[in-house]
Parts: C-alpha cells; sequence; structure tokens
C-alpha cells in the first residue's frame, strides 16, 4: 500500500517536472543569460531527473519511458527551432540523452540501497 501511494507522488511529480521543463525550455530568452556549458549541465539535470521520477512512478516500463523521453527531448529541440530567440542543437539532445543515463543510474543506485534496507529489516 505505501509503495503505491508512493508511486502516485512519484507521478505527479513526474507530471508537473515535465510540464516545467518544458515551460522553461520554450519561454523566449536572450543568449546572454546562459553560457553553453551551463545549457548542457541544465538539460542533463533536467532529464536526469525526469528519468528518476519516470522510473519511480512507473518502474516497469524501462525502455519505453527512455523512448518517450528521448522522443520529449526531440520534441523540445523542434519546438525551439521555431522560436525565435531560441536554438534547436543536437547537443542539447545528447545533453537529454546523457540525462536520461544519469538517471538511470541514479535511480539503480537508490533501488540498491532500497532493497539492501528492506533486507536488512526482515532479518
Amino acid at each position: 500500500m505505501v509503495k503505491y501511494r508512493f508511486q502516485t507522488y512519484y507521478r505527479i511529480t513526474f507530471c508537473l517536472a515535465v510540464f516545467s521543463v518544458f515551460v522553461l525550455s520554450v519561454i523566449p530568452h536572450p543568449e546572454s543569460i546562459t553560457g553553453d556549458m551551463n545549457d548542457k549541465i541544465n538539460h542533463v539535470l533536467a532529464f536526469s531527473v525526469l528519468a528518476f521520477l519516470a522510473l519511480q512512478g512507473f518502474e516497469t516500463r524501462i525502455r519505453l519511458i527512455i523512448v518517450y523521453l528521448a522522443a520529449y527531448g526531440i520534441l523540445i529541440e523542434l519546438v525551439q527551432f521555431l522560436i525565435p530567440s531560441r536554438r534547436c542543437s543536437f547537443l542539447d539532445f545528447c545533453a537529454d540523452l546523457c540525462g536520461i543515463g544519469a538517471g538511470l543510474f541514479v535511480n539503480a543506485v537508490f533501488v540498491s540501497i532500497k532493497n539492501r534496507r528492506e533486507g536488512s529489516k526482515k532479518r
């Protein structure tokens, strides 16, 4: 019962994060606000959080989550192509993929720690 309640929280947080990332990705901003490296770090962080939340909320569909998040990254880049003050960048998409990989790694560590704690409580 507790697992499913947390799963619902992760799903809600994931949906809010998807919306937030999209809004932050499409609002116009001057180029001078973020440097090129900061932009890539933002992409990695955003997509690692999205991946972690998705894996916790929808844990049985790992491959599908990876495909959907990659498609979401492409969608964001295509929308940015249509916004005059934004740029569509293949490197941004690569940073998104790195973020997804980082989210997978963080999730694996999190699940491993959680399983060890649950295993020690049963003993």
